[in-house]
């Protein structure tokens, strides 16, 4: 499964969840494709801190136990 959404961030913290399973995995990329952060998971929701974070896009890859993946772009103010 790949689905892309955008997300607008104004808060410090981004919460993850997953609708089906439990999130195995999250990377967080800048637009340039630098890997800025990689957790290894197995829980059904994870809070991504991003308050020391630029303001800016990012992309983020989140897989489940499966390795289905959604691609999201955080846009962060």
């Amino acid at each position: 499964v790949d689905r892309r959404q955008r997300q607008m961030c104004k808060e410090t913290a981004v919460n993850i969840s997953i609708g089906e399973g439990q999130l195995s995995k999250i990377e967080l990329f800048s637009m340039t494709g630098r890997l800025i952060f990689e957790k290894d998971l197995n829980s059904k929701t994870y809070t991504l801190n991003i308050g020391d974070s630029p303001s800016g896009a990012y992309h983020m890859r989140v897989f489940n136990q499966n390795n289905d993946i959604v691609n999201t772009t955080i846009l962060k103010k």
